[in-house]
């Protein structure tokens, strides 16, 4: 764990997030910075910078588990699509430097597709309200 890492900080239970799943390895929260309205981020409990330094059972897990929550959005959000992206590095867009996957979902003309896209700030009532949404739809997705 790092002191500094925002995303270690979370793991650990020291800085609020939506948290949305707690596994063995990786943990599922909303991105406070939407870039689409249920932006999820996976992110491995270890302290690790990029997707190639992760052990295998962590990637394992990882892949897993945004296999599970990006039905969740589907089932739930209704999007015309999603993406899966993981940035690695500074020139890749990285600007939490801990590993992290991130499951966003798309609509045509969303303007959403470079880096640096539309991203929106979730008040208080509406991050609790889309978690509640989202954890309503895990518990018979989750459980498939």
């Amino acid at each position: 764990m790092s002191r500094d890492c925002t995303f270690c900080r979370i793991v650990a239970g020291s800085l609020a997030a939506r948290i949305l799943h707690q596994g063995d390895r990786v943990v599922v929260f909303l991105d406070r910075n939407q870039a689409a309205l249920g932006h999820l981020l996976v992110v491995p409990r270890e302290h690790v910078e990029q997707w190639h330094q992760l052990d295998e059972p962590t990637v394992f897990e990882m892949g897993a588990v945004a296999h599970r929550w990006a039905g969740v959005l589907v089932q739930t959000i209704a999007p015309e699509g999603y993406n899966l992206l993981m940035n690695n590095g500074r020139a890749a867009g990285q600007d939490v430097f801990h590993a992290h996957l991130h499951i966003t979902p798309r609509s045509s003309g969303d303007g959403y597709y470079a880096f640096g896209g539309h991203q929106r700030l979730l008040t208080a009532q509406e991050a609790d309200e889309l978690a509640a949404k989202l954890m309503a739809g895990a518990s018979t997705e989750l459980d498939a």
